[in-house]
């Protein structure tokens, strides 16, 4: 579709077309562009350089006891699996079991 209608226009010279198309799809809403590993090929994003910057914060009272809660919680939840023999039959990991009741 993107081709036959944008593409090769564009390249016959067609810019003004081609610019009311895209100028149209755009207005319509978000757009979402895929590609096929074939057209990736031999195309490198250049991205910066990774960087990790740590930030230690403290709880408030209300925070840490909502947190311990929550950890004695999914730990209780995770020994019932274990000892029941069910673990190896969930499929999310055992952190997130505490956001579903």
């Amino acid at each position: 579709w993107w081709s036959r209608i944008i593409a090769k226009p564009y390249e016959k010279g067609k810019h003004k077309s081609v610019y009311k198309i895209v100028r149209a799809i755009l207005q319509d809403g978000p757009l979402l562009l895929r590609r096929t590993k074939k057209t990736t090929t031999g195309f490198e994003v250049k991205l910066p350089e990774k960087l990790v910057q740590v930030i230690e914060l403290k709880f408030s009272e209300n925070e840490q006891n909502f947190y311990e809660s929550l950890v004695q919680r999914s730990k209780a939840e995770f020994d019932g699996f274990v000892a029941s023999g069910t673990l190896r039959k969930k499929t999310m990991p055992p952190f997130l079991l505490f956001c579903f009741d």
